[in-house]
């Protein structure tokens, strides 16, 4: 028998009006997001106002290319009037995107990534050469499904639905400096929420989708620190593999171009958390038990958020987590202190006999045959403040930690508690 099980934070409403404008933007933050990514979508446009499209307009005539991959084809007696011979890629390299994909690699092709172009398919579709000019190096391949955006100085060919921008060595290191930007979380985070398709049915990056890309105006001191960063990426994959890449990246580029931090944590733990729910898989990481860390770092954020809110000054939230197997506490206390108050996490007894238990039953409600919709418990208690919710890492990241403190902000000032 299945069940199917719905946690309270699962729900979202939307606008009639929002509905009606057809944005499909809005049935993405229902599905996944929440109303701090909508802000933190918007407000990262109007942080970087140039998009990527609009920089390779601008520097077309000086040479800049940004085109998907080039369709090679066979010729054949039903289609050659419709072909153009393109014999000089005979013997040149083509990128395997098969072999690519397998060799994990994010931020150089490896040699086993790459194929000779046989002479039978050294053919294209008449009028289709634009894909000739991103096989010229310095340039960019971009993934159709964006597993990777990487830097490359060699020639070959890439295939089609694979995106690249090539431009003059004068302008390697500014490609380099992409490479890095494009391959960050908040890139990554800004264009699921704007792709119809990813998240959806098929993760189809389009080339409008690139080119909507907002783009910080790099000064030529970023440039070179983020030329810096690929090439010390580069270094890293083929030494270590890939497993602390992208905490680099992401830690480079919040620092480099200043991101709040609430957008960083939004991007970075999409990424590492919300994303892994994708496809309706149920064995990753969303799902499982938080660690320690992961809890002080949701206690950490919720009263830093709470404390920034709360007047006068002498007064400080204390944040104490307590865990079992099936559910998890934390506790707020407002209390007199002039500092920080330290974050406290302990264990309750067994779940037979401790409090934790008499609630689970009465959390999970049945909404229909095998339907049910396990709901969060808050109970407020004076200056405290207990939250109950299941241990799932997806309950107990720094971005839920943004959300609840919201909740909380929202019922203490409706129920006029607020000061």
């Amino acid at each position: 028998m299945w069940t199917i099980t719905l946690n309270e934070n699962e729900f979202q409403t939307v606008s009639p009006y929002e509905a009606e404008r057809g944005d499909a933007r809005t049935w993405k933050i229902a599905l996944w997001g929440t109303h701090r990514d909508e802000r933190a979508i918007a407000r990262l446009q109007r942080l970087f106002p140039q998009t990527l499209g609009q920089l390779c307009q601008e520097n077309e005539q000086n040479g800049w290319h940004l085109h998907e991959g080039l369709p090679l084809r066979k010729r054949s007696d039903e289609n050659h009037e419709h072909l153009d011979s393109v014999p000089f890629l005979q013997g040149k390299k083509r990128l395997n995107t098969t072999a690519m994909n397998a060799s994990e690699y994010l931020f150089s092709v490896p040699p086993s990534a790459l194929e000779d172009i046989p002479k039978e398919e050294c053919f294209i579709r008449k009028g289709r050469r634009k894909g000739l000019l991103v096989s010229e190096p310095p340039r960019l391949i971009m993934h159709a499904s964006w597993k990777y955006v990487i830097y490359s100085n060699d020639y070959f060919v890439i295939r089609p639905r694979q995106i690249g921008l090539s431009a003059p060595q004068k302008d390697a290191d500014y490609l380099r400096a992409l490479s890095v930007f494009l391959s960050s979380s908040i890139v990554r985070y800004y264009l699921f929420f704007q792709t119809p398709s990813w998240g959806i049915e098929r993760d189809r990056i389009t080339l409008d989708d690139v080119k909507s890309i907002p783009l910080p105006h790099f000064t030529p001191d970023q440039i070179a620190q983020l030329a810096a960063v690929q090439k010390e990426l580069a270094q890293m994959e083929i030494k270590r593999g890939t497993s602390s890449t992208q905490a680099l990246v992401d830690e480079q580029i919040a620092h480099i171009f200043r991101l709040p931090a609430s957008m960083s944590i939004l991007a970075t733990e999409f990424h590492r958390v919300r994303s892994t729910l994708i496809g309706g898989s149920t064995p990753g990481v969303a799902i499982k038990p938080p660690k320690e860390e992961d809890l002080r770092a949701y206690a950490q954020e919720i009263a830093n958020e709470l404390d920034a809110f709360t007047t006068p000054r002498d007064t400080h939230h204390k944040v104490t987590m307590t865990t079992s197997q099936k559910m998890i506490c934390c506790t707020v206390e407002l209390l007199k202190s002039d500092q920080p108050l330290p974050i406290e996490v302990g264990k309750d007894g067994p779940d037979d006999t401790s409090p934790f238990a008499q609630m689970i039953n009465g959390l999970n409600k049945e909404l229909s045959q095998w339907v049910y919709v396990q709901r969060g418990l808050r109970i407020f208690a004076g200056p405290k403040v207990h939250i109950y919710k299941m241990p799932r890492l997806i309950n107990w990241t720094r971005t839920q930690a943004l959300n609840d403190a919201d909740d909380l902000i929202a019922e203490v000032l409706a129920a006029g508690m607020g000061k």
